[in-house]
This record gives C-alpha cells, sequence and structure tokens, in this order.
C-alpha cells in the first residue's frame, strides 16, 4: 500500500504525468492543500520509516522483510544491513556515521550519514561475499 501512495504522491506533485483517472485527478492548487499534502505525506513517510526501524530489530526473517521493504520506497534498503552490522557495533564512536559529532549542521550530519552509511555497507558486503566465495 505504501508504494501506491508513494506513486500517487508522485503523479500529485508531478507537472509532467498524468493518469486520466479520478483517483489522479487531485491537484494542489492552494496552499492549504500543500501544506495538508506536505504535512500528511510526510507523517506518513515518518511512520513507515519508525515502524520499518522497529521491524527489523524483530527476530523474525518476515518482520525483518517489512521493516527494509518500508526504507525500500526511498531508496535506503541498505539500512538493516547498515543498521544492525554498523550502527549497532560503533554506536556513539567517530566511526559510526550514524552519529553526530560535536558541532556538526544537519544538511552536513545526514549527508555524511548517508553517504558513509552507502560505502561502508557496499565495503562490509564486498568482504561477505568475497569471504564466502574465496572458503
Amino acid at each position: 500500500m505504501n508504494t501506491l501512495t508513494f506513486v500517487w504522491a508522485l503523479t500529485v506533485v508531478s507537472t509532467e504525468i498524468h493518469i486520466d483517472h479520478p483517483f489522479f485527478e487531485y491537484k494542489l492548487d492552494s496552499y492549504l492543500k500543500w501544506f495538508s499534502f506536505i504535512f500528511v505525506w510526510g507523517y506518513c513517510s515518518g511512520v513507515g520509516g519508525l515502524a520499518g526501524h522497529e521491524l527489523i530489530h524483530k527476530k523474525e526473517k518476515i518482520h525483518k522483510f517489512f521493516g527494509t521493504f518500508a526504507f525500500s520506497k526511498f531508496l535506503y534498503s541498505h539500512f538493516f544491513m547498515e543498521h544492525i552490522s554498523g550502527h549497532h557495533k560503533k554506536v556513539a564512536t567517530p566511526e559510526d556515521p550514524a552519529t553526530p559529532t560535536k558541532g556538526d549542521n544537519l544538511y552536513y550530519f545526514v549527508t555524511r550519514s548517508v553517504i558513509l552509511g552507502f560505502h561502508e555497507t557496499w565495503q562490509r558486503e564486498n568482504e561477505r561475499v568475497n569471504l564466502l566465495y574465496l572458503s
């Protein structure tokens, strides 16, 4: 369902995409509609991310799957591997990209966290795969 609402949201804000169906006819033609749309979409995305975060901590594989799926809609599906294998092992240390250092502004921290999170997950997975095939 989240993926369908994501597609709907993209069509609402797009000036290029037009789908001839009443479901996709909603247009943001006032400040109140824009504010409502941004608030509701941001809230739903936040709840999805929070729920996904909690699900990846569960033991059952089906929960981990749906937790990862919640992050895949905004191209952050590596979060499961990074959060468990990286952040939990290095939390609150300078080596943890998900822990801001004193004096970091928000934009620098988020950029650093996202880029290094991808990079470190990629490195760990390369090492894991190499160990599997070299053994």
